[in-house]
């Protein structure tokens, strides 16, 4: 059951992962280039070096959700209000709800940091930040938060719209049960629907939207381009409508986190 719900949680995100989709909240132009600038500002000269790349450089599109050496300015390099500035930014992006997953799947490598012995490689301060461009009117420019298991790409266009993919929220641990986080579940939302929608399922139905074993890794992993993939699953139209109804409250725990 556990295998068969993330697969299909995995195939609803791949969805979303290849669109532009925004939710509910509407992101402002304005307030992403006060936030960034605010954040650049708190910089100094070797910090900005680091945290502000050129929009065109071809590290704007190297993304990942893995632990590994990663473009911009790490918490850890930061100092006073930066590691704070530097949230503000992707707050404005994101909604209520996407502020929340993402700080939880911080929070989830910290736990995973103080399972491992601290190991450096689960270092929750190896968040990195950067800019690309310049933040300002009418002006194409970008900004991403990347680390273990979250990356937030935002790119800016022309100073009017705004894309907000690739998207990547994962967590491990997904969910604790007992000792002093019980209770912790940062992506509960997405786990929870996708639970009902197979459970209101009949058995042929279950038949279609089981497509196999659970992948092992992201079906596109991290690439920068993906080629469309093949149709299959239990179609919408062969769902009754008040299953429609919860593939939509499961796909609206994704598009809006934005």
């Amino acid at each position: 059951m556990r295998s068969t719900l993330i697969t299909l949680i995995a195939l609803t995100a791949l969805l979303l992962s290849s669109s532009n989709l925004v939710g509910k909240h509407h992101i402002g132009v304005e307030p992403l280039i006060e936030a960034a600038q605010a954040f650049l500002d708190s910089l100094d000269e070797a910090q900005r070096k680091t945290a502000q790349l050129p929009f065109n450089t071809p590290d704007r599109e190297d993304w990942h959700y893995f632990p590994k050496q990663r473009k911009g300015l790490a918490w850890a390099d930061m100092k006073g209000k930066q590691e704070a500035l530097s949230w503000v930014i992707f707050h404005e992006a994101l909604s209520n709800s996407g502020v929340t997953k993402a700080e939880g799947i911080v929070d989830a490598e910290r736990i995973l940091w103080e399972r491992s012995n601290r190991s450096d490689r689960r270092d929750p301060k190896k968040y990195h930040v950067t800019i690309f461009g310049e933040p300002a009117p009418g002006a194409s420019w970008g900004a991403s938060l990347e680390g273990h298991h979250l990356s937030i790409n935002l790119t800016v266009i022309d100073g009017k719209k705004v894309a907000v993919t690739p998207s990547f929220f994962g967590s491990t641990p997904d969910q604790i049960n007992e000792g002093e986080h019980a209770g912790f579940h940062p992506l509960k939302g997405e786990a929870e629907e996708a639970s009902k929608l197979f459970q209101m399922l009949d058995p042929t139905q279950r038949s279609k939207a089981v497509i196999g074993k659970m992948p092992r890794e992201i079906i596109t992993r991290a690439e920068r381009q993906v080629e469309p993939l093949p149709i299959e699953g239990l179609p919408a139209r062969e769902m009754s409508e008040s299953q429609r109804d919860q593939l939509r409250r499961l796909l609206a725990e994704y598009i809006d986190r934005y």
